[in-house]
């Protein structure tokens, strides 16, 4: 009788605790904005704590230029509705930052210790170089300069032993989690390395090659990308400065070539946003990369049925011409909501963009 009553008990308490987080999810601003959204509209998100100030940098006690200079990447985590971001300016001391859709706030949050010890410099450049394991609820992330992948533990708040990588990270490679796989997958276009894509292999601690990846002549550009698509399952990967090849991985290991966008340059610099749409697994390419420098914000949407790019309307809330710091934002696709988030860093807002509702556009 008692042994059931304790059962009962604990299948009540895990019941309110899933329809609690399910409430939480049905009641943040964000959700509710991205509710009422059609397919191609942008609303901008209010958030408390989100300006100048929480986004600029500083070096020796003086502000500088905003956070998202050198990562353009943010990511969610779809099970605690927060954002995490790490980033810095050029030779600065950078920021770690959180926003919570709870209670619609942004806060900061500690850097790893050697940041915080080493002053200005050496972590910012991380590029394609941050991502997540939310399976394992992990923010993740790599200082140029140094041979580690940095973990943060969400549940505790706080970093726990980091990963060996393969290079120093930054400039040259790429990474991200690949959650069939359940590991992370690098591409590395360091000189040197004979091996273009590596996965993380967990039970022996070391990167190893996906051998399908040798038949192909991968590039050695500087700046690399790299975006999984969580509805086809499929990674993209490649492009760099004044390169526009691009490839996708499955789970299997299998490596296709897919067509180029109508753009020089598909790199991971601020000139670039490089995301997926949530809902369809269209990559999405944000780019003012064109025919004249600096050109105009331009907008392209990979159709995989047909494997072309599309362009679609130039005119979007993320261009601001004559801003100084125009080009620095960061994106993730809101998975659970279905919209993409935006951070731009001049003006200071955050944005919402409704791409597809259903189908493969």
């Amino acid at each position: 009788m008692i042994r059931g009553l304790m059962l009962i008990a604990a299948l009540t308490l895990a019941t309110n605790l899933v329809s609690g987080e399910e409430r939480t999810k049905a009641d943040s601003e964000l959700a509710r904005l991205a509710a009422g959204m059609k397919p191609g509209e942008w609303k901008e998100l209010a958030t408390k704590g989100y300006d100048r100030e929480f986004l600029r940098d500083s070096r020796d006690g003086k502000p500088t230029g905003p956070i998202f200079t050198y990562t353009n990447s943010i990511h969610w985590n779809p099970r605690t509705q927060e954002l995490y971001f790490l980033g810095a300016a050029h030779i600065c001391d950078g920021k770690f930052i959180a926003y919570s859709a709870k209670d619609n706030t942004w806060r900061p949050l500690e850097p790893p210790e050697y940041c915080r010890m080493a002053g200005p410099g050496g972590w910012s450049h991380t590029y394609e170089n941050d991502t997540k394991d939310f399976a394992h609820g992990q923010f993740v992330r790599q200082s140029h300069g140094r041979n580690q992948l940095d973990r943060f533990d969400i549940a505790n708040q706080k970093w726990i032993e980091p990963i060996r990588s393969p290079g120093k990270g930054g400039h040259r490679s790429a990474t991200e989690y690949f959650p069939e796989m359940k590991t992370f997958v690098r591409y590395e276009t360091t000189l040197g390395f004979s091996q273009r894509l590596l996965r993380w292999d967990l039970g022996m601690s070391k990167w190893t090659p996906i051998p399908e990846a040798g038949k192909f002549e991968m590039q050695r550009a500087t700046h690399p990308v790299i975006e999984y698509d969580p509805v086809r399952k499929r990674m993209l990967f490649g492009g760099g400065n004044d390169h526009n090849e691009l490839y996708t991985l499955d789970s299997k290991g299998q490596v296709v070539t897919i067509a180029s966008p109508p753009v020089p340059t598909v790199n991971s610099t601020s000139r670039n946003i490089l995301t997926v749409d949530p809902v369809s697994g269209a990559f999405l390419l944000f780019t003012t990369f064109g025919d004249k420098e600096p050109g105009p914000m331009r907008f392209y949407a990979h159709d995989a049925e047909r494997d072309e790019w599309r362009k679609l309307a130039d005119a979007t809330p993320l261009d601001s011409p004559g801003s100084r710091y125009r080009h620095f934002k960061v994106a993730t696709p809101i998975v659970d909501h279905g919209v993409i988030l935006f951070c731009t860093a001049q003006p200071e807002k955050v944005w919402l963009y409704k791409h597809t509702s259903e189908g493969t556009k």
